[in-house]
């Protein structure tokens, strides 16, 4: 395994996760120098003046590893651009909702590529949001290129259990599976309650809306820009989730059109124990 205490890192966008990153990562000691790279170079200037950086990023050539977190369509153009300017012998690897469009650009890449998920994050976007603590007991999914070999893989094994993370290897077509439906499709859901209520136009509803409302309609307040490149590059089994999501939908539509209490308590009693853990 390389030295990843001996690692210049560059973080390239410094949004809520870039940043949460480069915060974690020098909080916990990890790399000997963190360097960032943002569309705004504001951004940049704030990230130095509250420490999430060391400095800006120059040249991409004097880094170990760099870390692309910006929404998924700049992360692939990134990789499409900069090919060629990085070495066999660095670590690229992202932080993007969606895996398979990504980790096929990156195949096309000498370096040593991972695509890389946390499991982690907030309504909030942009740098001030950001939190050193943001990745703590979050699961990090790792997915492989053909290129990368054992010790990259170790390394930022490595580097998710020192900012308290858990890595968790899979690969791009069943990590896009599994967050159309439990991250991808609560977003959609939450973001169509909205709308509804407020096609609505009703006062009232407003006035009343309290901390189930809340609850439910968080994720709607999420980064529109990242939201839009995961449908991009996830469409499909986003949408098988939403045929499946209708098909419940429809089941209690019809229980509660015939007037059948019995359906409805046995499927309400179904989802409180699957919550509490039992089959």
């Amino acid at each position: 395994m390389k030295d990843l205490d001996g690692f210049t890192v560059a973080v390239v966008g410094l949004g809520l996760m870039g940043g949460s990153l480069a915060m974690a990562l020098k909080q916990n000691g990890v790399g000997r120098r963190i360097v960032g790279d943002d569309v705004s170079p504001q951004t940049v200037a704030r990230a130095l003046e509250m420490g999430a950086i060391d400095e800006a990023c120059g040249d991409i050539a004097t880094t170990d590893l760099i870390v692309l977190a910006m929404p998924v369509r700049a992360i692939i153009a990134w990789c499409d651009e900069h090919r060629w300017q990085v070495r066999p012998d660095q670590i690229v690897m992202d932080l993007g909702s969606t895996k398979r469009d990504v980790v096929s650009q990156m195949e096309a890449m000498p370096a040593q590529c991972v695509g890389g998920h946390p499991m982690c994050g907030k309504e909030q976007s942009g740098l001030l949001a950001a939190d050193p603590a943001l990745f703590r007991s979050a699961k990090f999914v790792l997915v492989p290129t053909a290129r990368a070999r054992g010790e990259t893989m170790d390394t930022l094994k490595q580097l998710i259990l020192r900012i308290g993370a858990q890595s968790v290897v899979m690969d791009a077509e069943t990590h896009d599976r599994a967050v159309a439906a439990i991250s991808h499709l609560p977003y959609l859901l939450s973001a169509s309650l909205v709308n509804t209520i407020g096609d609505l136009r009703d006062d009232h509803a407003r006035a009343l809306a309290s901390s189930g409302y809340a609850s439910m309609t968080r994720l709607a307040a999420s980064d529109p820009q990242m939201m839009a490149d995961i449908i991009a590059t996830n469409g499909a089994n986003i949408v098988a989730m939403i045929d499946r999501y209708q098909q419940e939908l429809w089941r209690w539509r019809a229980a509660i059109a015939d007037g059948t209490p019995a359906e409805w308590r046995a499927r309400l009693e179904q989802a409180r124990g699957r919550v509490e853990g039992q089959p």
